[in-house]
């Protein structure tokens, strides 16, 4: 597991490279495919999008702040896809512990517990947002907490790569 966290940390770092000069050729027309990468790649998980490469990359340009509320609006706005999908029945969730605890954790707190899910990166965001819709969340409350999650942990991902940049730059 180690190996592979040091392989995908080198992989992010290669790739900010790359995407950091054709954003700074973009100018402020890379917010726009910033916030289009953010929102496509929480949409779904079927289609591979570099979203957090994006975000590490776009901080270098653009700044951490910047960066990061851009990307949590795409993001948060990408993750309506679970919640609909669970609202509209169409989740199919196992009935393990560990949903059914997570579950209690989105009836009693549900605001906190979804911005706890988006702040921390973990694949169990789709499913706390399946749930979210299951247990008839309001939209408005999934969606601010989600973006405020997502926001935070992107300006965290920028401050982060900045260091990192400066770091392989200078």
């Amino acid at each position: 597991m180690l190996v592979a966290m040091l392989l995908f940390s080198v992989v992010v770092l290669l790739l900010t490279r790359h995407f950091h000069r054709e954003l700074r050729s973009l100018g402020h027309a890379g917010l726009l495919g910033l916030f289009a990468v953010s929102l496509i790649g929480n949409a779904t998980v079927i289609i591979p999008v570099p979203a957090f490469v994006m975000a590490c990359a776009s901080a270098s340009v653009y700044g951490a702040l910047v960066s990061g509320v851009v990307s949590g609006l795409g993001a948060g706005l990408g993750e309506l896809t679970g919640y609909f999908a669970g609202l509209g029945g169409n989740a199919i969730l196992p009935q393990t512990v560990w949903v059914r605890r997570l579950e209690g954790f989105i009836r009693k707190q549900g605001f906190l517990t979804v911005f706890a899910l988006a702040a921390i990166p973990n694949p169990a965001f789709d499913l706390g947002g399946m749930l979210a819709g299951m247990c008839r969340m309001s939209v408005w409350h999934f969606l601010i907490a989600c973006i405020l999650g997502k926001t935070l942990r992107f300006i965290l991902v920028g401050l982060g790569c900045i260091g990192f940049w400066n770091q392989l730059v200078g």
